[in-house]
């Protein structure tokens, strides 16, 4: 036997060789007796005559065939196959039975395919049939019989390629055969039943109408004369299901789909023996009909029937055969039918799975493959509107999109809907990177999937929808007023269309709306303004009330009444504009992430009303309202800020002191999410868009943004690429709690150090003692290879694919990463590692100007005075040797007593190289400006302090303190600290160390440090203090320190 069967079904006779064309070399030149005794003769009949041979063999494979029909056993097909050759091997070429023997063994290959899916055996089958009824005169009495098995092996190949050619074969023997025999019999009808079936594949590739008429016409003069009950009828039935399923897919007339459903049922309900394989396609029709009434009907239980026919098909024929990859197909299909209808991420993965596997089992140049691509990008669109930040699923539905509509081209009936389809990931593309090339090929599919969609249909003002859609979004991108005259031509159109019910009109309604909106802004003039809210009004009236966008609806509509209030300063408007939002709040559910517009929309109407009537209840409901604006947990935090802000300034002038101090508090809760304008790992990508950052870091190699934000979900991580482009790695495995649970595992394994990470009043000298008799570095070596094994070399795996093998690194660590010493982990000599707090401090410290200034400003503390704070033995000799790099005359030192508060300010006011060698603290999550530096006398340098000083040379700060670089675990997006606290006072970069460092080990690297920055009199620079960190705990390695003392110092900044 040569090669191995395709799947675990599958199960060759030992004797039994692959069929090849070679194989059959003998059936125009019979090979020689030796070579048929080893290779097609079985060994015990080597001793017999031919006469005995062509004698035995024939009965022998007939045998052998009927077994197998009987058992369905594939060892009994393997023999009957073994001596249907040895029977052509001992029949002389002019036997008049040789044909005869060649069909019978190309139905003996036909079912080795449709077992195997191999399409060596159905070419060799083919090959035989062809060769046999070649032998035959045109009157043989067998020649149709013939011709009925070429025509089945034939369209058994057009099904796996998807050749157009081969329908024309189909059609030339169906014209062919009944041009021989009478119009009312049995073999007539046979041939009309097949010939019904190529209309129904023509029509699938042309979707000519003239098709579609002749497949229905065909299909019911084969039925009529039959038995109602015989299995022959049930199978015609079935067709004409399938083609009154295309009939109402063509005209969308009902009675079509009545028809549809009749038939395939009828097909399935009479208790007739029938082959598995021949029911399975029953109950494919069926679903198929089932899921057409749900595209049309909506109704739910459609897509589960539809489901449930179509599971029970797959498991009626072996799984690489060409029904079951039918079935495969359309159960893909029905998964993400009803994933689209329930909004089930589940269903959408099992889609996906299901189509990701047929798609591997057909030719790309099948059009079933390009169908199943198209399918398989709605499925991934799908599932990333439920997750946006999957991102992967956004670029796999744009390739398959793509890969589908250039396969099918624009002649399949199907084109149409898929171009539409592929038009809809791009501007989902578009939307979420703003990439203008995205919008264009979106209005250039939409525009094309148009034109191939008849105008009368529902359909094509669906399509013509989505189009105004995008010639808005054009518009607003590029300003370009043909693009807005484009969208509101179309939207009138489609709101005049009676194809569409209730919220599908309100959805158009709105979409107008937002269109005079533009209009309006461009162009002024009052018809326009009013047509913005008949237009939002149509839409309240006409949605459903259990549509789940009535609530947008309601607000939009006060949204208008009020921005008309504005205006005109019209009181009802203020009055309808209270009904209209106060309506929406009532639908929505206390998680809505829209909630906090609706009550900042109360709280704007409110204070107008207060403003106008001097109502004690409406400045009661104001206050009330902004603060369950700013209470929110799922909005933006630049959007709660502002509200806050608004309520700040109405407490104000309402001299409400207790309102007013709310409103602070609230704001410094909000604050560090502030500066990063986004909650979420979506929000930040789209704030890298919005903010255009590509040509602000493209000296970087890469910025590494690791989200922990959500419970529920595995960490991910955006990569932000030299040129702009962006790559999502999920860190699967690696949830938030899981991350937790490592932060305190540091903690703890620094607590055997005698190591504080939060807060800590210990001196760096104090810690030797312990340091020297504490557990060794196992346990932390052990949080290092966790870091490395499931997150750092992810990152690198994902780097090194795009060609990225060394150079800079920025991490954009959130919640218990940022306690995590990500840049510990891995080779030290890949990459050079950076921190940043948020991408904005990373721009803004690029586009600062560079300073000349060379001069250290050193502030030190090894005594602190009264407070308690212990010393820092080893600041004198770390601020010496600084001295000892630069000189004495380029470094301004405040020592001890010298470091208070008002010295400390001034100088920092000056400093453009910055020194603290000082204990730190950090602040909380309440309260993140409350991290300060440790002065004399307990003074305290606070960060509120820092960022309120201006420093107009700002450059570069090294804070050699105690924890100045520890982030808070609670604050959802960014770490707001002391060292990433200096980049938002003006500095560029900065040095600070995760927890308190080894007293001794602090004069070490500020002495390597600057001894890089300073070599050779050169001028220093923000940008090289990376490369300086980096040698500098090379060389404290090299000289034996352990990881949890090289580990803390951390680079953050250019």
């Amino acid at each position: 036997m040569r090669g191995a069967p395709k799947n675990h079904l599958e199960k060759r006779d030992r004797n039994e060789p692959r069929v090849t064309e070679d194989d059959l070399r003998f059936v125009s030149t019979p090979p020689s007796e030796s070579a048929l005794i080893t290779t097609i003769y079985p060994r015990w009949s080597s001793v017999l005559p031919l006469i005995i041979k062509g004698l035995l063999f024939p009965p022998l494979a007939g045998f052998y065939r009927r077994l197998y029909y009987k058992h369905n056993t594939p060892g009994y097909l393997a023999k009957s196959i073994r001596y249907a050759f040895a029977t052509l091997a001992t029949t002389p070429p002019n036997h008049p039975s040789l044909p005869f023997y060649k069909l019978r063994l190309a139905q003996d290959l036909k079912s080795r395919y449709n077992l195997s899916g191999d399409c060596v055996y159905l070419t060799s089958a083919l090959l035989l049939q062809r060769t046999a009824i070649s032998a035959l005169p045109a009157d043989h009495p067998d020649i149709n019989w013939h011709r009925e098995h070429l025509h089945e092996s034939y369209s058994l190949q057009y099904r796996k390629n998807g050749d157009i050619s081969i329908l024309d074969i189909l059609s030339k023997l169906e014209e062919t055969a009944l041009a021989s025999l009478p119009s009312g019999s049995p073999g007539a009808l046979w041939w009309k039943s097949s010939r019904s079936l190529t209309y129904q594949l023509r029509y699938a590739r042309t979707g000519s109408p003239s098709d579609l008429e002749l497949q229905i016409s065909c299909c019911i003069s084969a039925m009529e004369p039959l038995d109602p009950t015989s299995a022959t009828f049930l199978q015609r039935a079935s067709r004409l299901s399938s083609a009154y399923v295309s009939r109402f897919e063509h005209y969308r007339v009902m009675d079509d789909l009545v028809l549809a459903l009749f038939w395939g049922h009828y097909s399935l309900q009479k208790h007739v023996s029938v082959d598995s394989a021949e029911d399975a396609v029953r109950r494919q029709v069926l679903a198929v009909a089932y899921d057409t009434r749900y595209q049309f009907l909506g109704l739910l239980s459609d897509v589960n029937k539809s489901l449930d026919l179509t599971e029970q098909s797959i498991h009626q024929v072996p799984p690489r055969n060409v029904v079951s990859l039918d079935s495969q197909l359309n159960l893909g299909t029905r998964f993400l039918n009803r994933g689209q209808a329930t909004r089930s991420q589940q269903d959408l993965d099992m889609a996906i799975k299901w189509l990701s596997k047929v798609l591997e089992s057909y030719d790309s140049s099948n059009p079933t493959w390009a169908i199943c691509a198209g399918n398989l990008s709605a499925a991934h669109l799908s599932r990333y509107s439920l997750q946006h930040s999957r991102l992967e699923d956004l670029e796999y539905a744009v390739d398959f999109g793509v890969r589908c509509v250039k396969s099918l081209g624009d002649t399949h009936p199907k084109s149409a809907a898929f171009q539409h389809k592929l038009s809809t990931a791009l501007y989902n593309r578009y939307i979420r990177h703003r990439d203008r090339k995205d919008l264009d090929a979106a209005i250039q599919w939409s525009r094309s999937a148009i034109a191939l969609t008849q105008s009368t249909t529902k359909q094509c003002f669906e399509r013509q929808n989505l189009l105004a859609n995008l010639y808005l979004a054009s518009y607003r991108h590029t300003g370009f007023v043909d693009h807005l005259d484009q969208a509101l031509e179309l939207l009138t159109a489609v709101v005049a269309s009676s194809l569409l019910d209730g919220n599908e009109h309100a959805e158009a309604y709105m979409d107008l709306a937002a269109v005079y909106a533009s209009v309006y802004k461009r162009r002024g003039g009052t018809e326009n303004r009013d047509a913005i809210i008949r237009w939002n009004t149509a839409a309240v009236h006409v949605a459903s009330s259990d549509n789940p966008r009535l609530k947008v609806f309601k607000y939009q509509l006060g949204l208008e009444h009020h921005n008309r209030y504005n205006r005109l300063r019209q009181e009802e408007d203020l009055d309808i504009a209270l009904k209209w939002t106060s309506e929406a709040l009532d639908l929505s559910p206390d998680d809505d992430p829209m909630r906090s517009s609706y009550y900042a929309a109360l709280a704007a109407i409110y204070t107008e009303r207060h403003n106008l009537s001097r109502s004690a209840e409406d400045e009661q409901e104001a206050f009330a309202s902004y603060r369950k604006a700013a209470q929110s947990l799922h909005s933006n935090p630049s959007f709660i800020w502002g509200n806050i802000n608004r309520w700040a300034r109405f407490a104000e002038a309402k001299e409400r002191t207790q309102e007013s101090l709310d409103a602070y508090s609230a704001a410094f809760r909000i604050l560090p999410e502030l500066f990063w304008l986004g909650n979420d790992m979506k929000s930040r990508h789209e704030a890298l868009v919005a903010f255009g950052i590509n040509d602000a870091t493209t000296k970087a190699v890469a910025v590494i943004m690791l989200n922990a934000n959500e419970l529920w979900r595995p960490s991910d991580a955006l990569i932000l690429l030299p040129g702009g482009s962006i790559a999502h790695v999920v860190l699967h495995n690696v949830s938030i709690q899981e991350a937790g649970n490592k932060v305190e595992e540091l903690k703890k394994t620094l607590k055997t150090y005698g190591i504080q990470t939060r807060r800590s009043e210990l001196s760096r000298a104090g810690r030797v003692r312990v340091l020297e008799t504490g557990a060794r570095d196992s346990g932390f070596q052990s949080l290092l290879d966790w870091l490395w094994s499931h997150v750092v070399s992810r990152i690198y795996e994902a780097l090194k694919d795009r060609g990225i093998h060394d150079g800079r690194l920025w991490w954009c660590p959130t919640g218990p990463f940022t306690h995590l010493p990500l840049h510990a982990a891995g080779p030290p000599t890949d990459y050079i590692h950076s921190y940043i707090s948020n991408l904005g401090s990373l721009i803004r410290s690029r586009s600062l100007p560079t300073v000349m200034d060379r001069r250290i400003t050193a502030i030190g503390l090894s005594d602190f005075g009264i407070g308690g704070h212990a010393p820092l033995p080893s600041v004198k000799s770390e601020i010496a040797s600084i001295e000892g790099v630069v000189g004495k005359e380029n470094v301004l030192t405040l020592l001890n007593d010298k470091a208070t508060l008002a010295n400390s300010i001034q100088a920092l006011s000056e400093a453009s190289w910055l020194h603290l060698a000082c204990h730190g603290e950090q602040g909380n999550n309440q309260d993140p400006l409350r991290s300060r530096i440790i002065l004399f006398n307990n003074e305290h340098l606070d960060l509120q302090t820092i960022i309120a000083t201006s420093i107009p040379s700002a450059e570069f700060a090294f804070l050699s303190a105690c924890e100045t670089a520890t982030g808070d675990a609670d604050m959802r997006n960014e770490a707001l600290h002391l060292a990433g606290g200096m980049l938002f006072a003006g500095f560029k970069a900065a040095i600070g160390t995760l927890w308190s460092i080894h007293d001794a080990d602090g004069p070490i690297v500020a002495q390597s440090v600057y001894s890089y920055l300073f070599a050779e009199g050169q001028r220093p620079s923000a940008l090289r203090t990376a490369e300086a960190l980096h040698l500098a705990i090379r060389d404290l390695r090299m000289r034996g320190a352990p990881p949890h003392r090289w580990a803390p110092f951390i680079h953050i900044g250019i």
